[in-house]
């Protein structure tokens, strides 16, 4: 054969090892992608029992936690020694501890299994900043710390968000900065950076002037169970789960978080989130109506707080000075300064003594021009608790200088709301409650009976119904996870087997981790939901919502008819 013969045949081979090598090939790829599909499909099972797990161990945990906060709740009413009532408050504040661990836990695994969502819901910024605040303030009591806040002027009030979870992220970085912060300043700055005509990016910033952080430890203090010291778990505590959650819902909300921070100097976390800006809310009024021209001195030890209180009242269009030296406050007023009103900071004022407010007292008296502003040789006194909100400080200070038109009234003070023990008698409504929780059932039965009401209980879905065909009720606290027939189901059959006039109104009472989404409940025909644990305050808040709705739903149907 000629080797021109051979080519060919040379080729002929060639090509059949080739093609031999291609279906070998494509037979290993589709292995492979069988092998990929199975590794999906059994990540996506272990996904799935784990949502469910996680859902059936946060109602086994926060059940048990109902009862251990509620009934020491009821047993802070009842009478007890100094030692007791002690004990009790211990045991409260670690339940209280121990759920937020579990909040903690079952918001790292929602946010790591993308079960976590976020709400687009309208609520007030400032609010939002001034309650987290508020929580705060006792653990800072026995400390030399200051709380502050900064909210820029052209930061929206009213937005739309999810304003539960910026709570949750700023709750958390001001419990680290009160932790790490023996003596100093806590400050939250609140910025918005405009992203189109309706849209906003906040930037809020928690600094702290507390131990700080090494520049080592930084790159990594985001991880999971991460502490900045080995040292710093014992000493301080905490499980280092807190930082990545917060990242992680600052991520949900498009927004991010990162650090600042020098070891023994301080931190600055930051965080932002988008939110979109309510275009309806009305251009706020000036809130320093009758305080423009208006002379004020500010004593205040803090610098930081001190310049926050100057650049509001300036704002008011007030004429301020302001000093942290007790002597030089005298002096401002010595020297025939005329001022309509005095902010004095208690510290400054224990600084000589606790003469400085009597000093005060005395230079007002004595100056003929103030006595005339005052109308009274005793200047009028209003307390503002720290932290300062805005609100408080412009209506103390208008009552202060119009103390002389509206004499010497005190505004009544509001006393903390407790357990309302007419309230039966004012809603006047019927509740039957469905839990399988023998615990729980004790609890409710005796905050209910502290408020007035005569409720009856069950312990599943199927009682529920069949009280419910024996006699009507108006509102129905109803478990989630309940055997024989769960919460979910029960409202479903409700909605089907009773016409309008005649359903109740539906709470859930639900621990559950990943299914308890509004959407859920709602769906299935809940009216509302109360989430476990829970206390007397929320008990009285739902029952109190529900017979607003209620009434409502009476009025309809009597004009409709």
């Amino acid at each position: 054969m000629s080797p021109s013969e051979s080519k060919p045949a040379e080729t002929q081979t060639q090509t059949a090892r080739d093609l031999l090598r291609l279906r070998e090939e494509l037979a290993a790829a589709k292995t492979r992608e069988a092998e990929l599909v199975a590794a999906v499909e059994r990540a996506n099972a272990v996904v799935a029992g784990k949502g469910e797990f996680l859902a059936h161990m946060s109602h086994e945990l926060r059940s048990p936690m109902t009862a251990v906060i509620g009934m020491s709740e009821l047993l802070m009413e009842t009478t007890l020694s100094g030692e007791q009532r002690d004990m009790v408050s211990t045991v409260r504040r670690s339940a209280g501890a121990l759920v937020t661990l579990v909040n903690d836990i079952l918001d790292y695994s929602k946010i790591e299994s993308g079960k976590m969502q976020v709400e687009h819901r309208r609520f007030n910024l400032r609010e939002c900043i001034e309650e987290c605040l508020d929580l705060m303030a006792p653990n800072v009591r026995d400390k030399s710390v200051e709380l502050l806040y900064d909210m820029g002027p052209e930061t929206p009030e009213i937005v739309m968000g999810d304003g539960n979870r910026v709570r949750q992220i700023l709750v958390n970085l001001l419990s680290n900065a009160v932790k790490f912060t023996a003596d100093g300043e806590v400050v939250i700055s609140i910025n918005a950076d405009c992203l189109d005509e309706s849209h906003s990016q906040i930037h809020i910033g928690v600094r702290d002037s507390g131990i700080g952080i090494p520049q080592d430890k930084l790159p990594a203090l985001f991880g999971d169970y991460v502490q900045a010291e080995a040292s710093t778990a014992r000493q301080y505590g905490g499980t280092g789960l807190g930082l990545s959650i917060s990242r992680g819902l600052a991520e949900l909300m498009k927004g991010g978080m990162w650090v600042e921070s020098e070891s023994g100097i301080g931190s600055t976390f930051h965080f932002t989130f988008a939110c979109e800006v309510c275009s309806d809310v009305a251009a706020p009024t000036n809130e320093g109506a009758g305080l423009e021209g208006r002379r004020l001195l500010v004593v205040e030890a803090n610098e930081t707080s001190r310049g926050l209180l100057v650049r509001q009242a300036r704002a008011w269009g007030m004429d301020v000075v302001a000093t942290g030296d007790p002597a030089t406050a005298i002096s401002q007023i010595g020297d025939d300064s005329r001022f309509d009103v005095v902010v004095l900071d208690r510290r400054v004022r224990d600084m000589d003594g606790g003469n400085l407010g009597g000093n005060l007292q005395k230079t007002l008296a004595g100056s003929a021009n103030l006595s005339a502003q005052s109308g009274a040789a005793t200047a009028p006194v209003t307390y503002v608790s720290r932290p300062i909100k805005p609100k408080r400080l412009q209506s103390a200070l208008s009552s202060a200088i119009n103390w002389k038109t509206n004499g010497n009234q005190q505004k009544a003070v509001v006393a903390p709301k407790r357990v309302d023990r007419r309230l039966g008698e004012k809603l006047n409504i019927s509740i039957l409650l469905a839990d399988d929780e023998p615990m729980i059932q004790k609890v409710a039965r005796k905050f209910l009976s502290k408020m007035g009401f005569e409720a009856e209980i069950v312990s599943n879905g199927q009682e529920l119904l069949d009280a419910l065909h024996r006699k009507s009720f108006d509102v129905v606290l109803v478990d989630f996870n309940m055997p024989v027939m769960g919460g979910l189901e029960a409202a479903s059959r409700i909605r089907e087997e009773f016409t309008a006039e005649t359903v109740p109104y539906l709470v859930a009472m639900t621990g559950v981790a990943l299914d308890d989404d509004d959407g859920v409940c709602f769906a299935n025909g809940i009216d509302d939901v109360l989430p476990k644990p829970w206390g007397a305050s929320e008990l009285q808040k739902t029952l109190e919502d529900a017979a607003s709705i209620i009434q409502w739903r009476r009025d309809r149907m009597l004009v409709a008819s």
